[in-house]
């Protein structure tokens, strides 16, 4: 008898669902928000975010907003529905690119990483202490590493120098000594001369034809 129940009740929801025509989807409204960076890690403003979807409605046809990164590479764009492919563009950069269902989570963060920033790889000193009774010189070796930018002319590449004060002075004898595939190389000197006794933090700052920079750290040195 139970047998018999239990197909009775299996043929009447095999009928119900032959009876719905049409299975109605809820679309989803909600926002995207994440923040860009570089591959340094550096936020990136003004990056052109899109996000293309298609608007509810019997006729469904396709919306893009867009929406720029703020100075801490943050953005936001809302009142987006169902499936966006969201694109993210800035001059200079290597784009980036998503599918999103919101569906699955109606407010996401999404973080990209654009590459195209130069990259500075090593920094080599020739010595730590330099004399300052007589003249003396430091040697500095820049290894720079992009992927998108090889015009070594355009680069803009800087030595400074930060007292135990926390005064900065720019040093601008730099020079292309060697260029290979994705690798440049810059030397530059400091010389005793043109600084006073004391300890010194090295930094690199470099330029791309972009625009785009990174600053790293080459430790201390010291004249004395």
């Amino acid at each position: 008898m139970k047998t018999v129940i239990n197909y009775i009740l299996f043929l009447s929801l095999l009928m119900s669902f032959s009876a719905c025509k049409d299975i109605v989807f809820i679309p989803t409204q909600g926002s995207i928000q994440g923040v860009i960076t570089d591959n340094n890690g550096l936020p990136l403003q003004g990056v052109n975010v899109s996000a293309t979807y298609e608007e509810p409605s019997q006729q469904p046809f396709e919306s893009t907003k867009t929406a720029s990164t703020d100075t801490e590479g943050f953005f936001q764009i809302n009142d987006l529905w169902d499936k966006v492919a969201l694109n993210a563009n800035l001059a200079g950069f290597k784009p980036a690119s998503a599918l999103i269902d919101l569906v699955d989570h109606s407010k996401p963060m999404v973080d990209f990483v654009l590459e195209g920033s130069p990259t500075i790889s090593d920094i080599r000193l020739d010595k730590r202490t330099l004399s300052a009774t007589v003249p003396d010189t430091l040697s500095i070796i820049i290894e720079v590493r992009d992927a998108f930018n090889l015009n070594s002319s355009e680069y803009t590449t800087n030595l400074l120098v930060q007292n135990q004060a926390g005064a900065t002075q720019t040093i601008r004898s730099i020079s292309l000594q060697g260029q290979g595939f994705e690798v440049l190389l810059f030397q530059g000197n400091i010389l005793s001369e043109d600084l006073s006794e004391g300890t010194y933090l090295l930094l690199a700052e470099v330029r791309d034809p972009d625009g785009n920079r990174h600053q790293l750290e080459g430790g201390t040195f010291s004249i004395e």
